[in-house]
């Protein structure tokens, strides 16, 4: 629906334009008319984005069921038997399903938008998909070899978006991975991690200690904080 009008938009503007507005006089009544036409084109393309808009939502609802079906908390806090042969480095079946959906959506745009207007969605879609992903994946907690399965699953997610001319969310994916690191490295690493290399706010900080699974036993300073105290602190200081 949203390719063939925007379809019709352009040959309508077209057509208009060569057959009907060059053969009106005079020309104030011309400019008028072409004011006109200029608003009615205006009105038809917001009922468009209008159309793309509701797109993303629909898309965005899809990828939510999926992750909620097929994403398992053994997933990200395995242990030594949960895994079969080689299981560890590949993506989770959840984040197969979902990179599978935005190839199928890509494919889709190149058939009924053209590859002009395939890649704006395709990263309009991404930035909207980054934050409900980073809430999924809030949803979890995390042992080292659970975090780099996620690592795993944040590559897959940054390639697909990469492959479908979405450049800029794929390096935000590749942020978030990096981010992750702060799920896999012991935790008196964290504080050089965090300073050093990432450089991200407290809250950030504080949003990935909180999923870790060692987040209540482990500690750091003095060997009395608990990650989350430790970072609250710092972030009070700054």
């Amino acid at each position: 629906v949203v390719g063939t009008l925007s379809k019709c938009v352009s040959n309508l503007e077209q057509g208009l334009r060569e057959d009907v507005l060059d053969a009106i006089s005079p020309e104030a009544l011309r400019d008028k008319c072409e004011d006109y036409l200029v608003s009615f084109i205006g009105l038809l393309e917001g009922t468009v984005a209008q159309a793309l808009s509701m797109s993303v939502s629909n898309c965005l609802q899809v990828l939510a069921r999926v992750l909620k079906a097929r994403q398992k908390r053994a997933d990200f806090s395995p242990q030594d038997d949960d895994f079969g042969m080689g299981a560890m480095g590949k993506a989770t079946p959840a984040c197969v399903v979902a990179v599978g959906c935005i190839r199928a959506v890509h494919k889709l745009c190149l058939d009924e938008l053209g590859e002009p207007n395939a890649a704006p969605f395709m990263t309009e879609l991404g930035y909207s998909i980054m934050p409900a992903l980073r809430n999924h994946f809030g949803s979890f907690a995390y042992n080292p070899q659970g975090a780099l399965r996620l690592k795993r699953d944040l590559a897959e997610y940054a390639e697909a978006f990469k492959s479908v001319g979405a450049p800029g969310v794929s390096r935000q994916f590749d942020d978030l991975s990096e981010q992750a690191n702060l799920l896999v490295v012991m935790p008196e690493s964290i504080p050089d991690l965090v300073e050093e290399d990432l450089k991200i706010s407290p809250s950030e900080v504080l949003f990935w200690m909180k999923l870790r699974a060692d987040h209540k036993t482990a500690r750091l300073g003095d060997g009395k904080q608990t990650l989350e105290a430790y970072f609250s602190t710092k972030g009070a200081a700054r």
